[in-house]
């Protein structure tokens, strides 16, 4: 019996132990789980926290380089757009700048023609002179001379020279005899009076033939023009420069800023 109250005493005593620590686990495993609940939460806010830097980061970064890719899209376009308006600037320049230059060229020319035209007329004043009919040898001596390989000469003058032109060519036979003995025997030399000179040189201009002669073939496909007109002409070709220099002194140079400025701007 002793023994049966012992172990119904020690089951008794089990089973208080029991209940008891039956009764503290749960406490204990609630702890357990408010702690790695708390763990947990603050490691999930932490990892939001690395996401929300990690994405801002990213966002930045982004951000900048479409910031940068768009700042050297809109340099580039700059640059061209402004090379573009500077080549257009520069074309615009020069094209003023040339048509600067014509338009000085141009009124040049009218001065240069003004002022031969106005030594023709003083030419009118050697027509009428004791000398003229001296320079009138000279001149049908000089197209003979052009046409010593023709075998028939033609001399042409002004109707109103017809006469003096005669005497004249008498003179420059002697002297074309003189210098081409064997071809002055063949040559036939004569003054064509139905074809003279026109009164009008240049219908175009209205300048006025002043005198001198010209000399052709047989059938006037070969024509030497030695008028007083053509003579000024080549006088004025041979003295253009000094002539530019006369009468424009300052426009040279002036043409010369002009077209530095133009070669600078396009430069």
């Amino acid at each position: 019996l002793g023994d049966v109250y012992k172990r119904q005493v020690s089951t008794q005593s089990t089973g208080a132990a029991a209940a008891e620590t039956m009764s503290v686990v749960p406490g204990e495993g609630g702890a357990q789980l408010h702690h790695m609940r708390r763990f947990i939460l603050h490691e999930a806010m932490e990892k939001c926290e690395e996401l929300d830097c990690a994405a801002e980061e990213a966002f930045f970064a982004e951000k900048t380089r479409l910031v940068r890719e768009a700042t050297t899209k809109l340099e580039a376009e700059y640059s061209r757009k402004a090379s573009t308006i500077f080549s257009k600037k520069k074309i615009l320049a020069s094209k003023e700048g040339n048509k600067r230059r014509l338009e000085l060229l141009e009124e040049q020319e009218v001065i240069l023609g003004r002022a031969i035209s106005e030594a023709g007329s003083e030419l009118d004043k050697i027509a009428k002179s004791p000398s003229y009919a001296a320079l009138m040898e000279q001149l049908i001596l000089q197209g003979l001379d052009k046409m010593k390989d023709e075998d028939t000469v033609n001399v042409h003058c002004l109707q109103r020279d017809l006469d003096l032109c005669q005497g004249a060519l008498r003179g420059a036979l002697s002297q074309f005899s003189a210098r081409y003995p064997a071809l002055a025997a063949t040559m036939a030399v004569a003054v064509d009076t139905s074809h003279p000179l026109p009164a009008m040189h240049d219908e175009k201009t209205g300048e006025p033939c002043h005198g001198g002669i010209a000399t052709s073939n047989l059938d006037r496909t070969i024509v030497c023009d030695n008028t007083l007109n053509s003579r000024l002409r080549i006088a004025a070709e041979a003295a253009l420069p000094e002539i530019r220099s006369l009468l424009f002194p300052e426009m040279q140079a002036l043409l010369v800023n002009l077209s530095t400025c133009i070669n600078s701007s396009t430069a």
